[in-house]
């Protein structure tokens, strides 16, 4: 890997934990691109299985650390830290690049110098064999093959697989500007850091295919991208993100409305889900009153109303409110 006496132009981040097979195969996959300026950094959070020893065989072709397991988030935060390249390029252990990846998207930056990031494709396996793209799966709204993007947040405050893990890179400056990752949270946490590089500045992206998951969403374990099923607890930490988001000043008034709208949904999502429970009435009058807080809308004031009837009245009626909902 030739690199100046500056570093790198790239550092591929590759946290991993007790994957000591598949991260070979990612390791192999960015070893096997056309560009090649670039160090490997995989940070093992904690493995308790032989992956220390499966990449001691890669030598001085990667760069490894070992810390206690403290979370991918942390992984990947201890990987940015250690890095030297001028961009940061992620990629899962899970996950695998296909050859021209870096190549392609290096091509775009060096085209575009204003850019900050640069997203593409990912081809998602489903649990009935079929595929996706990553673009198609959330409805992402760009009918070009390739281009810019200037003010990028909303696009991925609502289409959250416009910037996925193994086929985003970000500047390592703007990486650190915008916070890292949230080590508080188990999943979503790389919705949220996208969201926060979204306010950045501006993306290039295409829609070629550059990387490919390889766990299925069935069996993904601590898999965190938009597509999870939205429980409680994923609801609950995307009210999170979308409260902290709130917070920032870079938001415009429409960014800031559309984050409370964002925000106003999930937390009517959790009062329903509390009322068919029938046994969180108070819980959920306390999260359609917050949802009132970020807009006086009709679901809400229902919802609050619905919370201070009897247990079972208020359940048969989010249960239907939840069918028609999904209609």
């Amino acid at each position: 890997m030739p690199m100046d006496a500056t570093g790198p132009k790239v550092s591929v981040v590759i946290p991993t934990y007790n994957r000591a097979v598949p991260v070979c195969r990612a390791v192999e996959s960015v070893l096997g691109q056309t560009f090649t300026d670039f160090e490997i950094i995989v940070v093992d959070d904690g493995s308790t299985d032989d992956t220390r020893t499966v990449l001691s065989r890669y030598g001085r072709q990667i760069c490894y650390y070992y810390q206690e397991n403290r979370g991918v988030s942390a992984a990947r935060n201890e990987g940015i830290r250690r890095s030297r390249g001028q961009w940061i390029a992620f990629l899962d252990s899970d996950d695998i690049w296909y050859p021209n990846k870096l190549s392609l998207q290096m091509a775009s930056v060096g085209k575009h110098s204003e850019v900050i990031a640069h997203t593409g494709n990912v081809l998602l396996p489903r649990p009935e064999g079929r595929q996706i793209t990553s673009f198609e799966a959330g409805g992402v709204p760009l009918g070009d093959s390739s281009g810019v993007l200037d003010r990028p947040y909303l696009l991925q405050l609502n289409y959250g697989t416009l910037a996925m893990i193994p086929s985003t890179i970000c500047r390592r400056t703007t990486a650190l500007q915008a916070g890292l990752f949230n080590e508080r949270f188990s999943i979503f946490e790389d919705y949220d850091f996208m969201c926060r590089i979204a306010l950045q500045g501006k993306w290039s992206y295409s829609r070629e295919v550059l990387a490919r998951a390889l766990r299925v969403d069935s069996d993904s374990g601590n898999l965190s991208h938009i597509l999870q099923t939205q429980n409680a607890e994923a609801r609950l930490v995307r009210a999170r993100i979308y409260e902290n988001l709130l917070a920032l000043p870079e938001l415009t008034q429409a960014e800031r409305a559309q984050t409370r709208n964002q925000l106003y949904q999930t937390l009517v999502g959790l009062g329903a889900d509390c009322l068919r429970r029938g046994n969180g009435h108070a819980e959920a009058m306390n999260l359609f009153k917050r949802a009132c807080c970020q807009k006086l809308g009709g679901k809400a004031v229902c919802g609050w109303l619905l919370s201070m009837c009897p247990a079972q009245a208020s359940r048969t009626i989010a249960d239907c409110w939840d069918r028609r909902r999904r209609r």
